[in-house]
């Protein structure tokens, strides 16, 4: 069974990121895509500026990369319930995956001109958008890994509320991540079911 102990998940390889603030306590969950792959994103948390708590991975290997009981730099301008600077009070979880796709003569790119094959895409209108794009699916062992994670974490600190990147960010339309393609309404009932205050 996963642990928390001193904000470090059990089922995670550690990388430090320098890139993190005073001690929180966690009200909030905030998924993200990364729009770039593994090895980029590590290293860019390990370089000066931006962070978050957790990387997963494609094949749904974790990478923990700040404590969860310190702020991670992963929400920018941000607003959730009334609350600003959601770094102040949330755990950001980044999941490796290109985001939205451009089609260029029958080819789907990244915005950094990674070719994307097409039977790991799904086309959806993001409800911040005004046009259907391509979206690169999220792989099963992937999702499974950020449920898992998700619930281990609600379940430690009783956390009621999960949220995506596209729903905290200000102005809205800032941020369309973690997008259509992913499962976040399963993702929510999975790791809130335990939580539920029941009376």
């Amino acid at each position: 069974m996963a642990k928390i102990t001193n904000g470090r998940y059990s089922h995670s390889r550690w990388i430090a990121s320098p890139n993190y603030g005073k001690k929180i306590r966690p009200r909030l969950l905030v998924l993200h895509y990364t729009a770039v792959n593994l090895k980029q994103t590590i290293n860019l948390f390990k370089g000066p500026g931006v962070s978050a708590h957790f990387v997963v991975a494609e094949n749904g290997e974790i990478t923990q990369m700040v404590s969860c009981d310190h702020a991670a730099f992963h929400a920018g301008v941000s607003k959730w319930r009334k609350r600003k600077h959601c770094n102040n009070f949330s755990i950001g979880i980044e999941v490796v995956n290109y985001g939205r796709l451009s089609k260029y003569r029958g080819i789907y790119k990244s915005w950094n001109k990674v070719v994307i094959p097409e039977a790991r895409i799904t086309r959806a209108r993001h409800p911040l958008m005004k046009r259907t794009a391509g979206w690169p699916v999220f792989p099963s062992k992937q999702t499974a890994a950020v449920k898992k994670l998700c619930r281990d974490i609600c379940r430690h600190y009783k956390i009621m509320d999960i949220a995506g990147h596209e729903d905290i960010a200000r102005p809205v339309g800032r941020k369309v991540d973690p997008g259509p393609a992913f499962p976040m309404e399963e993702v929510k009932e999975y790791a809130l079911s335990s939580t539920k205050v029941t009376g």
